[in-house]
Formats: structure tokens, sequence, C-alpha cells
């Protein structure tokens, strides 16, 4: 198992040697300022921007989520079981009138 010391940091093992241990780059990191621009302009350069994508979902999509699942589903079936015994007043409690 590998030590701390021994952990490459932003490298898969597999990948070139001239990358720095988790402790070389602590030691070149100021606790007390944080990174200078040079090493800001370095590991962005290296690794992007440190940011997390956002996906947006489209507002009709998120409407047609409602009318799927477990719950709608069995709703959608009671509404039918309804109509097709002719039960009509149930069938309008559950589509939302109260007479058809």
């Amino acid at each position: 198992m590998k030590e701390v010391d021994d952990i490459e940091v932003g490298v898969l093992p597999s990948e070139s040697n001239d990358t720095k241990t988790l402790t070389d780059f602590l030691n070149d990191v100021n606790i007390e300022h944080g990174l200078t621009e040079k090493q800001v302009q370095s590991a962005t350069e290296k690794y992007g921007i440190n940011e997390i994508p956002v996906k947006i979902t489209p507002l009709y999509i998120l409407f047609l989520r409602h009318f799927t699942g477990f719950l709608p589903f069995l709703i959608e079936i009671a509404a039918i079981i309804s109509i097709a015994v002719l039960d009509y007043v149930d069938f309008g409690i559950i589509v939302g009138k109260s007479q058809l």
C-alpha cells in the first residue's frame, strides 16, 4: 500500500515521471498566503478551471417528469379502470373534476 508521501498529484501511476509527490506539492505551497499567481496559472493550464459543470434540464422535461413514476401510473390505471366499468363519478374525481 502506498504511503501519503508516495501519492502522485493529478496523474495515474502509468503516466510520465515528471510529476510531484503529495509531500513535494505541499512543500511548495505557502499555507498562509496560498498559491502564487504562477502556480495558479500553471495548474489552470495543466488541469483546467476548478469548477463543476451545471447540467440544465429544460422546463418541459421537468414538467413531463411529474407524469412518470409509480403513483402517476397508478392514478392513470385507476382512471382507465373506472371508465371501463362505466363509473363516471370516480373517473371525474380521479381526473380532478367533480362531475362530467
